[in-house]
């Protein structure tokens, strides 16, 4: 009885996994996408989904872990260009420390408590562009700081809030 209901689970969470990813290639937002879905049983990991995609001309590299329980529960483990996106948050949180008040951790929606059943790959890719722009404001604040600084003897700080 246990056999049958663990193949059940396994075929329901890759049947929701393949129809997923077929709906990517409809969507207009995103584009120069490639993807590749393995099965893996090992432990709890079950499928691990490999992302190639560009966005603001740069290439990105997206390992997404699915655990058996998936949509149920949030992907286990998702790296951008091999980092952990928990770490790119606490790297991003580090730097802009004046500019973000929330914890970008709590907010993520690959947080437990922020998951449901009715998200999907292309919120965890929404999720992944807003991880990406997160991580170029610090660069973008230096910038717009070096700028100001040229051009004028006052603090221009307030308009760090745009660049949000």
């Amino acid at each position: 009885m246990e056999v049958l209901l663990l193949q059940f689970k396994m075929s329901s969470t890759y049947k929701r996994l393949i129809n997923e990813y077929k709906k990517i290639n409809e969507i207009k937002e995103i584009n120069n996408l490639s993807y590749k879905l393995h099965t893996i049983d090992s432990g709890n990991v079950m499928f691990r989904c490999d992302i190639n995609f560009f966005y603001n001309k740069l290439e990105y590299e997206i390992k997404i872990y699915y655990n058996k329980l998936y949509p149920f529960q949030s992907p286990l483990k998702l790296e951008i260009n091999d980092n952990n996106i928990f770490s790119l948050y606490k790297k991003i949180m580090s730097k802009n420390s004046t500019l973000l008040n929330n914890c970008l951790c709590c907010e993520s929606l690959l947080c437990n408590s922020n998951w449901s059943a009715s998200k999907n790959i292309i919120h965890i890719l929404q999720e992944i562009k807003k991880v990406i722009d997160y991580n170029e404001l610090y660069i973008k604040r230096k910038l717009l700081n070096k700028i100001a600084l040229k051009y004028t003897n006052q603090h221009l700080d307030y308009l760090e809030q745009y660049l949000l």
